[in-house]
């Protein structure tokens, strides 16, 4: 019993610290955008910044996978699909418009709506995942987070949403996909794999797309090397 009740602090702790580290990186992605001189209305300017990001974090969970030599599927190309999914959806699709989001809408607001995504988990997952059941209960608390949310966006003329606001709904909607999209793939590859593997292709792609679209490489400096670091470790 004593041992189960450690291991429940444990993850609770886990959980909360996770939380944190989220919560954080809202206000930290616009303070890297003053950091790194970023012109806020330069698009392509943003997906560069956020593909050094996810490219590096990838590279680096990738390695921890490499030499936890972490259990993947054989052969592998059954895991490279669902993993290819969940770079599309939750890095590619997801960080473009919460990072176009956050450069037109308050990063406190950001937050907020981003929990859009949980909540259409909650109602809809069910549809896609067997171990996901519905129930009325979970109805009724998504329907009162819903309700927050339209809270949040109530002013004199009624419940409104900015574009930006919009994107980040958006961003929402493509995490929930690539939520799906994971717990599928973590049935054919270890975590570890699909997270370093996901954010490392999904990286790459942002990349090119930034480039593409004329994008630049942001300045260094120390000030913002720390904030990338801690963006990148977050």
């Amino acid at each position: 019993m004593r041992q189960e009740k450690s291991l429940s602090l444990k993850n609770l702790l886990l959980a909360l610290l996770v939380m944190a580290l989220w919560g954080s990186l809202f206000p930290m992605i616009k303070i890297g955008y003053r950091a790194f001189d970023i012109n806020t209305s330069a698009v392509p300017d943003i997906i560069v910044f956020a593909s050094m990001r996810f490219m590096l974090s990838g590279a680096v969970v990738s390695l921890i996978a490499w030499l936890k030599k972490a259990p993947v599927a054989h052969p592998a190309r059954k895991s490279l699909l669902p993993i290819l999914l969940v770079a599309l959806f939750t890095v590619f699709l997801h960080y473009t418009c919460t990072y176009v989001g956050l450069s037109v809408a308050d990063s406190s607001k950001t937050a907020l709506l981003k929990q859009t995504g949980p909540l259409l988990y909650v109602c809809f997952a069910f549809l896609f995942l067997r171990d996901e059941k519905f129930s009325p209960t979970k109805l009724a608390g998504a329907l009162v987070g819903f309700l927050g949310i339209a809270a949040i966006n109530l002013d004199a003329a009624g419940v409104s949403f900015a574009l930006g606001d919009l994107i980040v709904l958006a961003a929402s909607v493509f995490s929930v996909a690539g939520t799906v999209c994971s717990k599928k793939a973590v049935g054919f590859a270890s975590p570890f794999w699909v997270t370093g593997i996901s954010q490392l292709v999904g990286g790459v792609a942002l990349l090119v797309v930034g480039l593409v679209l004329g994008g630049k490489f942001p300045a260094f400096s120390l000030s913002a090397a720390f904030v990338f670091l801690y963006i990148c470790i977050a």
